[in-house]
């Protein structure tokens, strides 16, 4: 069996690309998670991918090393999960298929070297943009691409096309109106 699985962060267009991407490879089960905060963490418990039976031979896609999970721990042990148990992992964007023989000692520790570059890199740059609303922070990317969907769409149509929550975009939009009355307040003073 095929599987796919994309852990998004920062963008809702993100969301049906990933989604389109997985599909393009014959995934059978699909699992795209919208992280809604960026140092919201995920374990192994959280990721649906891994709630769903792999059995040997079957093949975990993800679209990038850092859609898989959002922590080097985490990622390293999916990859020991995968060589104990026998599954194949593909990586889209890095155009990587590993067999479980080949996810040597040395090609793991490789992957986790690549993870952590991919991670903290996007992190580094995500960092400076972020503007944050309580726990919630959003790149000024993000706020567009969100009020620019919702010009052409329902909340509820927008929440059935990338897969995210309704309330986690209710509460984006109350944040974001909460942020932007300060914001007026303080720079009118």
């Amino acid at each position: 069996m095929i599987i796919g699985t994309a852990l998004v962060r920062h963008s809702l267009p993100m969301v049906n690309n990933y989604r389109k991407k997985l599909e393009a490879e014959n995934c059978e089960q699909t699992y795209i998670t919208y992280c809604d905060a960026y140092y919201e963490d995920f374990t192994q418990d959280d990721l649906d991918f891994l709630k769903h039976p792999l059995n040997p031979g079957d093949t975990v896609v993800t679209v990038e090393l850092t859609s898989m999970c959002n922590s080097v721990e985490t990622f390293e042990n999916i990859l020991r999960m995968f060589q104990r148990r026998q599954i194949n992992f593909k990586v889209l964007d890095h155009q990587f298929y590993f067999k479980p023989e080949a996810l040597t000692e040395s090609v793991i520790e490789t992957l986790i070297g690549y993870f952590e570059d991919e991670y903290y890199q996007y992190q580094f740059l995500v960092e400076d943009q972020l503007v944050t609303f309580g726990r919630y922070r959003f790149t000024p990317s993000e706020v567009e691409e969100i009020l620019k969907l919702l010009e052409h769409q329902s909340m509820n149509d927008l929440s059935k096309d990338t897969g995210v929550p309704i309330t986690t975009l209710e509460t984006f939009i109350l944040l974001y109106r909460e942020f932007k009355r300060y914001d007026s307040q303080y720079t009118a003073s």
